[in-house]
């Protein structure tokens, strides 16, 4: 009996020892946070796009990402903001095979960043073509590890998550755009082609927006449109199209806006 006493008086140090706890809380790796993250997407319960919820997006990342992704989503108000891409696959309309969760790369050396620093990559296939997506974590005072910068990575371009959300809260330009108009059923863009380079550039509004409705007020679908304003930092979307844009950007404000007639 005294035995079992002593046995029973062990089992509750080590659980209440604070070793013990630190490593039931280092059993959510980073691994794992990514794992729940793609679990929540597929359940209808993403941190991203919706503003009900501000702890759901803290769950999985650092304050500076976390404000950044509220923020956005918050401004867009139910429109596309800054994220117009899938961002658990860095893509528009993403089309995934050959899914896979790698394992933790831990930091501690010129690979992975510092000891608090790891790297969580995932692997696929989209429409065909080898993607990679890299989590970029950080460990806090807490022990706990958060997302601070998503990676996304196809062929030899890397673009950052982080670098795209500052872009869209630096301060917008007044701008002079002048193109065709392509009208849609919710968005609509204005065009521009190069004469002589042959780039094209491209600026999207929504048709409900105030600047969507000043522009479709004056000016008609296949119309060449020369609009005054402000354009914020974005990717447009131009059906049809497959080459690169050269520039874009969302118009968020008209000062004027006036029709130049179909071109000749």
């Amino acid at each position: 009996m005294r035995l079992k006493i002593v046995l029973l008086i062990a089992l509750v140090l080590m659980l209440s020892s604070p070793g013990f706890g630190q490593r039931k809380r280092r059993e959510i790796t980073p691994n794992i946070v990514v794992k729940n993250l793609y679990a929540a997407y597929k359940a209808g319960s993403s941190p991203f796009f919706q503003t009900k919820n501000r702890a759901l997006v803290d769950k999985y990342f650092s304050k500076k990402l976390a404000d950044l992704i509220w923020k956005d989503a918050v401004a867009a108000r139910g429109e596309v903001g800054a994220i117009d891409f899938d961002p658990l696959y860095g893509s528009q309309d993403p089309q995934i095979t050959g899914f896979v969760i790698m394992d933790t790369g831990w930091g501690g050396d010129s690979k992975y960043g510092g000891a608090d620093e790891a790297v969580v990559q995932v692997t696929f296939k989209d429409n065909g073509q080898e993607r990679m997506v890299s989590y970029q974590f950080k460990q806090g005072r807490d022990k706990s590890w958060k997302i601070y910068d998503i990676h996304y990575r196809s062929g030899g371009d890397v673009i950052k998550l982080v670098e795209v959300l500052t872009r869209a809260t630096a301060a917008p330009q007044a701008s002079e755009i002048e193109g065709e108009l392509q009208v849609g059923k919710a968005e609509s863009v204005i065009l521009y082609v190069g004469m002589e380079s042959g780039d094209y550039a491209a600026y999207c509004f929504t048709n409900a927006s105030k600047a969507g409705r000043a522009i479709l007020a004056a000016c008609k679908n296949g119309e060449q449109c020369r609009v005054s304003g402000t354009v914020d930092e974005g990717r447009c979307r131009v059906p049809g199209l497959e080459a690169d844009l050269s520039a874009s950007g969302r118009i968020s404000k008209v000062s004027t806006v006036k029709s130049l007639g179909r071109k000749k």
